[in-house]
């Protein structure tokens, strides 16, 4: 689950605390991920400032069994990420998105294109480290 904070201030030196406390009161409330945008008064622009939630869970736990983890938690599209981890040959990449927190699993996807679905990360792991051992 994703909690969602807006703030109004005119002094843009209050934002941290006030976004730390609100990231902080989210996540004692159950929420995952944590997500604020801010719009510059001056520029415009819109800066989207998020907290990946279960993502470094899920990383350390892949770690910890052996794996080399990268985890993108840019900005860019999902499409430009799946391009660049491609294009990177990056091996496995685990999509995890709002619906996979919260069944707990990871949407593999690999660098030919196959898309296996959404599994746990244990099974993840029993097929990553089965096909590592098989090309050693």
């Amino acid at each position: 689950m994703c909690g969602i904070f807006g703030i109004v201030t005119k002094e843009e030196e209050q934002l941290g605390p006030i976004l730390v406390e609100a990231g902080r009161r989210l996540s004692y409330r159950g929420y995952d991920s944590v997500g604020c945008a801010t719009l510059h008064k001056n520029s415009g622009e819109i800066t989207l400032r998020k907290d990946v939630g279960r993502v470094d869970e899920v990383a350390a736990r892949l770690k910890k069994a052996g794996l080399r983890v990268i985890v993108d938690d840019s900005s860019d599209r999902m499409n430009a990420k799946i391009r660049n981890a491609q294009k990177q040959k990056v091996p496995y990449m685990l999509v995890i998105g709002d619906r996979e927190m919260e069944e707990g699993q990871v949407a593999l996807r690999r660098r030919s294109g196959e898309n296996p679905g959404p599994m746990s990360v244990e099974a993840f792991l029993e097929l990553a480290l089965r096909e590592i051992e098989e090309k050693i």
